[in-house]
């Protein structure tokens, strides 16, 4: 009982957090402050340098579609039909078995010397043996597109210490990026380097399906952020906020649910190995185009 009421402490204290984030952003973004009019003027620039780059890496772009066109066959192969998360789990484990790196090399890392970030074509630095959160939101975002079901690159704010204040929350910049995806109705986040699903409380909030939310990382999502690497206006993050808002209020798949896709779809990667050796070595002539080319 003990227990119970200090769960219900901590679900009505973060309610109320969720609730001010929700209204905080939305009055950010409907001022004409100083972030936004950046935001504004650098989406833009940002735009062009990424059109500038797809320009430059021409070439070694061709190639990162031809893997993730191999890439998107694959997990057709192996997952649950038309299973948004399925998807997902299985390009994480692809991802992190470094069966997308060149010579099967991969190392998580965030130093910017060694990363690339080639315009919108983030996954590319995968290929080549680095990355950190953004390069695999980027490679799952281009094999969901070739796939052809619905995911979008999301910058966001992690932190896994509940007791920061809300007002602290509300001014940190995007630490973390995820991908959201749709599954049954509902849209929900995927976490790929860290391998996690998501809901969302509102438009700004999503938590962990786990059993102890109370331990686990809340992601904040930064609009702000998101106006840059999407190069979308304030009035599409505001619209995006209001539909992830209403879309928040529609009931999730269980935890146990959950459990289910995730141990099924283990299942069958883990018994497709013949497949994903026969798909490393179909993608290695392009992997080394691209490493030899960077």
């Amino acid at each position: 009982m003990e227990n119970e009421k200090i769960t219900i402490k901590y679900l009505n204290r973060f309610e109320k957090i969720y609730d001010y984030l929700h209204k905080k952003e939305l009055k950010i973004l409907n001022s004409n402050s100083f972030p936004i009019r950046n935001a504004e003027s650098n989406r833009k620039n940002n735009a062009l340098q990424c059109t500038l780059a797809h320009i430059k890496y021409h070439a070694i772009i061709e190639d990162y579609k031809r893997i993730i066109l191999s890439t998107a066959e694959i997990v057709r192969e192996i997952e649950l039909s038309n299973n948004s998360i399925s998807y997902s789990v299985i390009i994480a484990r692809l991802i992190h078995d470094k069966y997308l790196s060149y010579n099967n090399n991969f190392q998580i890392i965030t130093e910017s010397f060694l990363l690339k970030d080639i315009g919108r074509y983030l996954g590319i630095d995968i290929i080549n043996g680095f990355g950190c959160c953004k390069h695999m939101s980027g490679i799952s975002e281009d094999t969901f597109s070739n796939i052809g079901l619905y995911n979008s690159f999301m910058p966001c704010f992690s932190t896994p210490d509940k007791t920061i204040p809300s007002k602290k929350i509300a001014k940190q910049s995007a630490n973390h990026c995820v991908n959201i995806i749709e599954y049954k109705g509902v849209y929900y986040t995927y976490d790929t380097i860290h391998r996690i699903l998501y809901k969302f409380k509102n438009g700004v909030v999503m938590t962990p399906y786990s059993k102890s939310f109370i331990v686990d990382a809340n992601l904040y999502y930064k609009p702000l952020s998101d106006m840059l690497y999407n190069n979308i206006s304030r009035d599409k993050v505001i619209e995006k906020i209001k539909i992830l808002d209403e879309w928040s209020k529609k009931e999730p798949i269980s935890y146990q649910e959950f459990q289910e896709i995730l141990t099924d779809t283990n299942n069958r990667y883990d018994r497709n190995t013949n497949l994903l050796d026969e798909f490393n070595n179909d993608t290695k002539y392009y992997k080394k185009r691209i490493v030899s080319n960077l």
